[in-house]
């Protein structure tokens, strides 16, 4: 397989993934988060989405500061996942 990572392509050897330190930092802090689970936003950040949407009409959350967000993976096959990654797909249908 050859892959280029901001530099020239080289090949990879068969047992390694990622072509440099950051792209295996990047890949570990991706599965870490999954595995997490769900990050609460900060209210700061929350209360700009709702206002957000309010000024759009698209919602209205009213006091609800409490709004999650999480990267999901198909791969890993965590059972909660499936129902959530369905619905996400979904929406670009």
């Amino acid at each position: 397989m050859l892959v280029a990572c901001g530099t020239l392509g080289y090949e990879l050897p068969k047992d390694k993934w990622f072509c440099c330190d950051d792209c295996n930092r990047i890949y570990v802090a991706l599965q870490n988060s999954v595995s997490a689970g769900a990050d609460t936003i900060p209210s700061s950040l929350s209360e700009l989405i709702i206002r957000k949407h309010e000024e759009r009409g698209l919602c209205t959350y009213g006091s609800m500061n409490d709004i999650q967000w999480r990267i999901l993976s198909g791969k890993s096959r965590y059972p909660e996942h499936l129902p959530l990654l369905s619905r996400a797909a979904a929406i670009f249908r």
